[in-house]
């Protein structure tokens, strides 16, 4: 084999190798955590609430978090650090924004369902999860 072939060669193989790589990371690093679970909440006045979330399982934290709204159901889902028990980025404190509307806050469980945690009951929310 000549040299310059031997170059694309290896040039095709990193490029195939690294896009590999950044699509494994991708993946894993966008894995959703099923095992959060509701440590406190405080209503906030203007609407809202700060939940304060931990993990029932012995590895991984929490790094952020989305919520949607539909139906009167806020459902959240929360997202892992990068990597299995890395430390940076860890967050257990989220502001919920929802709307006045919003009548139950449920968080994602296993089986791609979703349980409640939270339940307006008047002007108050109540604790679901035991």
């Amino acid at each position: 084999m000549d040299a310059e072939f031997r170059k694309k060669r290896i040039l095709v193989f990193m490029g195939v190798w690294l896009m590999s790589l950044i699509a494994a990371a991708s993946i894993l690093n966008n894995a959703g955590r099923t095992d959060v679970m509701l440590v406190d909440y405080t209503a906030l006045p203007e609407g809202g609430m700060l939940i304060k979330a931990g993990v029932s399982g012995s590895a991984g934290y929490i790094r952020s978090m989305k919520i949607k709204e539909a139906d009167g159901d806020a459902m959240v889902d929360f997202y892992s650090t990068f990597g299995i028990n890395n430390p940076q980025g860890v967050k257990n404190e989220f502001l919920l924004e929802v709307s006045d509307d919003c009548q139950r806050i449920l968080f994602r469980g296993g089986d791609n369902h979703y349980r409640i945690v939270l339940q307006r009951e008047g002007n108050e929310w109540i604790r679901q999860d035991g």
